[in-house]
């Protein structure tokens, strides 16, 4: 119960994040994961709603293999929202590349 809340919480503080940069950019590529897993069909619904909510907005929705990949993706400029774990997230916010590289 705990970790879904704080999957919730760190789905939301993206959300919140990204949302201001959505607004300023005309293209927006969400990063989720694999399409049989749960994050694929989460970003088409924030693809949808972005596409609706910003005017002239672009929407794309990318697979991907997952947390590590969507972070050395947004961190090299080619999406503006992605999907990841926590445990991912933190790695990547404390530099550790050899921990997020493990969770593949």
């Amino acid at each position: 119960m705990f970790r879904s809340f704080k999957l919730g919480a760190l789905v939301a503080g993206a959300i919140a994040v990204s949302a201001p940069v959505a607004q300023a950019s005309e293209f927006i590529n969400i990063l989720t994961g694999g399409t049989s897993g749960v994050y694929y069909p989460l970003g088409v619904a924030l693809s949808d709603i972005y596409a609706k909510g910003i005017e002239g907005a672009r929407t794309q929705v990318q697979s991907t293999k997952a947390s590590v990949e969507n972070l050395n993706l947004l961190q090299a400029g080619k999406g503006e929202l992605a999907f990841a774990l926590e445990e991912s997230g933190k790695y990547a916010w404390e530099g550790n590349t050899e921990s997020a590289s493990r969770r593949r």
